[in-house]
């Protein structure tokens, strides 16, 4: 919270998120109310989840590449601009699924612009050791805003009509870019030369951003890292809903419970990775958590077993541990990323990482629904959560590993040196 009150350009950033975030809650509510109304297929649901991943997947490279060569803040403005205009279309198209889903997708383009320019953005106007800081309070918010958009939504929706909702949306993006332009007036950022990227076409800068990528070890573990999480994230959210509603047959209620306890979950640990960072050297955060995450997930097996003596205790235990360690693992991830990859790549490398993070998410969801038909969800969820598990600790084993080990030490030791 200190960097909130001292900050004025992150905190402006902050809210910003804030507010977009909640928009993009309530819109993703209310099109997946009417998609799924109208279309009478869970197909068209599953689409819905396609049409916003995809285009961070096909075009992160380019986008992280826009970062690099533009303003940040301009960046993001634009985005949010962009996605307005999608948004306020979409209000004339509700009883359209085919042609909604052709919107969702092209605002999905213009929030893949958003993502890598943040990233990059956050890196200028914090300092370095506050940026483990930075990234628990922006993932925070986000978690907070997932949990309370949905059944606003629903109330909303009980009173006013699904356009209007969007309507709020649109005003929202509007807010956002509003806010983004003053934290860039507020911000004190250190001059990026751009020397040399200002004579490169777009396709060499590309290519030097996938060279620069290629070379540093460290940057490649954490895509690796990355791409796991995601890949078992997608199959939780494949078979999660599957989980509580048809093994252990939970009502309306105790499914909104558990997906309260999910939210607090993530929302803590964010509010504890921080801190924990402080103790632990990031990299050896990243294994030990990505170990303890899918063994967590395998727990489900025990959960199903205790289930008929505890009832709902031991599922919602098993819930909030998921989202405590889900949101510890992303905090280091992405500190240790705007750490190790030098400042003029940094938008590209966010585009890379950004499409590893969900392509692992989208073949995660297509593999765990494919899966979980032969061989059940529980069984599905175990073997996620025990590869995630494995993957993490022969993490250990890699040259990323030992170079971010070494990258911590030498920080450390300077550290200790200046204090002396």
């Amino acid at each position: 919270m200190d960097l909130l009150l001292h900050n004025r350009a992150y905190l402006m950033l902050w809210l910003s998120t804030l507010t977009t975030r909640f928009g993009n809650a309530l819109t993703l509510t209310v099109l997946m109310f009417m998609i799924g109304s109208s279309a009478k297929s869970p197909l068209m649901i599953s689409l819905v989840l396609l049409a916003q991943m995809t285009p961070m997947i096909l075009i992160g490279l380019f986008a992280g590449t826009i970062a690099d060569r533009l303003p940040k803040f301009a960046v993001m403005m634009g985005s949010e601009y962009f996605q307005l205009l999608t948004v306020i279309a979409m209000t004339l198209f509700l009883d359209q699924p085919q042609v909604l889903l052709l919107l969702i997708f092209l605002q999905g383009t213009g929030a893949a612009f958003f993502s890598p320019a943040k990233t990059a953005f956050i890196s200028e106007i914090v300092a370095k050791d506050k940026i483990p800081d930075a990234i628990g309070l922006s993932q925070g918010v986000g978690q907070a805003t997932d949990l309370i958009g949905p059944p606003l939504a629903g109330v909303l929706l009980l009173l006013i009509p699904g356009g209007d909702i969007l309507i709020i949306d649109a005003v929202t993006f509007f807010i956002s870019a509003f806010l983004i332009f003053v934290s860039s007036r507020f911000a004190q950022i250190d001059g990026i030369s751009n020397e040399g990227r200002e004579k490169e076409s777009l396709l060499q800068s590309i290519a030097c951003g996938l060279k620069e990528v290629a070379t540093l070890s460290e940057l490649q573990f954490l895509i690796v890292i990355v791409f796991v999480l995601m890949l078992a994230a997608g199959v939780f959210n494949a078979t999660s809903i599957a989980i509580e509603l048809q093994v252990f047959g939970v009502n309306g209620f105790e499914y909104g419970l558990l997906e309260a306890f999910t939210g607090f979950g993530a929302i803590t640990g964010s509010l504890v990775g921080p801190l924990l960072i402080k103790r632990i050297r990031p990299g050896q955060f990243i294994v030990s958590s990505g170990v303890v995450l899918g063994l967590w997930m395998a727990l489900i097996y025990g959960v199903s077993l205790i289930y008929p003596v505890t009832g709902l205790y031991a599922l919602s235990v098993w819930v909030i541990g998921l989202g405590l360690l889900n949101s510890c693992l992303n905090i280091p991830v992405s500190s240790l990323f705007l750490l190790v990859t030098p400042p003029a790549f940094r938008g590209r490398a966010a585009g890379i990482l950004q499409m590893f993070s969900f392509l692992g998410c989208v073949i995660g969801i297509l593999a765990g629904g494919a899966l979980s038909v032969p061989l059940g969800v529980i069984p599905v969820t175990i073997f996620a959560g025990l590869l995630m598990g494995a993957v993490s600790f022969g993490m250990c084993l890699t040259a990323g590993y030992k170079r971010l080990i070494t990258i911590q030490a030498e920080k450390k030791s300077v550290t200790s040196s200046r204090g002396i």
